[in-house]
């Protein structure tokens, strides 16, 4: 019984801790999809202002 919920306990947080790494992942990958243009964009400001 009680090595029964051990093992289902085991799951459980290895299961969280998945969900938690996507949702991480998923959360970055929207901020670095909205972030990225504009650091493009500055970047590129900043060759033109060196030429």
């Amino acid at each position: 019984m009680i090595l029964s919920f051990l093992k289902d306990g085991a799951v459980m947080c290895q299961f969280a801790f998945f969900v938690f790494f996507i949702s991480i992942y998923v959360f970055a990958g929207i901020i670095g999809s909205r972030v990225t243009p504009l650091l493009a964009e500055r970047i590129e400001k900043g060759i033109e202002l060196l030429y």
